[in-house]
């Protein structure tokens, strides 16, 4: 996992946690994103171009969040 040192690399402060229920242009999307961290095309930076382009819908959780971690 590529370590983030400066807080002004930070992307974000949110996450997705749970699922994703996404429009079927996603496919699309990713056919043309670009390899990634660890050179994998990540989902997210195909939710990025959809949030740019058709905008997402998200809830703010609130309350407790386990992280399956290591």
């Amino acid at each position: 996992m590529e370590k983030v040192s400066r807080k002004e690399d930070l992307l974000s402060n949110f996450t997705i946690l749970g699922r994703c229920v996404c429009l079927p242009e996603i496919f699309d999307i990713l056919d043309h994103t670009q390899p990634g961290v660890g050179n994998e095309i990540q989902l997210t930076d195909a939710l990025a171009v959809l949030a740019k382009t058709r905008g997402l819908i998200a809830v703010d959780f609130e309350g407790k969040r386990y992280d399956m971690g290591n």
